[in-house]
This record gives structure tokens, sequence and C-alpha cells, in this order.
């Protein structure tokens, strides 16, 4: 591939862009994955970060370096932090 490019992928799992991204992937192409609703993170994306999180971890989403970094900026955000906390508290029974 052309090395001064870059494509942007609008991808959703368990859909036809997923050949699209299993190409880009085999192509070793320069891409990065955008947020999936546009360009400010939404209530939305934070679902399809937990989402992508348990679908990899049960390997029915292959854990491609762009999931994973989109996981792990899901998981970085702030309220994604205090409701895993308050998560952990219930569990634990102190919620």
């Amino acid at each position: 591939m052309i090395s001064d490019r870059q494509v942007t992928l609008y991808h959703s799992p368990n859909t036809r862009s997923t050949g699209a991204l299993t190409l880009l992937e085999e192509l070793g192409a320069d891409y990065r994955l955008h947020v999936l609703l546009g360009n400010r993170v939404s209530a939305a994306d934070v679902l399809w970060g937990t989402a992508l999180t348990w679908t990899t971890g049960f390997k029915l989403v292959p854990l491609v370096p762009m999931i994973r970094a989109y996981i792990e900026r899901m998981n970085a955000r702030p309220a994604v932090t205090r409701a895993k906390a308050k998560d952990a508290e219930i569990v634990a029974g102190g919620g």
C-alpha cells in the first residue's frame, strides 16, 4: 500500500465492515478505527467499548491492534473508571 495514506474505517463488529478490517490487517495497511458516532465520544462508544471488551475476551471478535486501542481509550475514560469502581463496590457487597 502507499505509505503516505491512511484509511479511516467506520467499523461495527459483525457487519460487512469486518471484511474490510480483515483486508486492511492482511495488507498491513495504515488505518485507524473511527469513533462510532462521529468525532465526539458518546454513550454508544462507551457501550461498544464494553461490548468489545467482552466479545474480544471470549474470542468472538479478533483483538486486532486498532480494536485493542479503541477498548483502551474507552476504558480509560473517567466516567467508565467510576462506573467500574461502583460495580466492584456492589459486587463486594458495599453498594
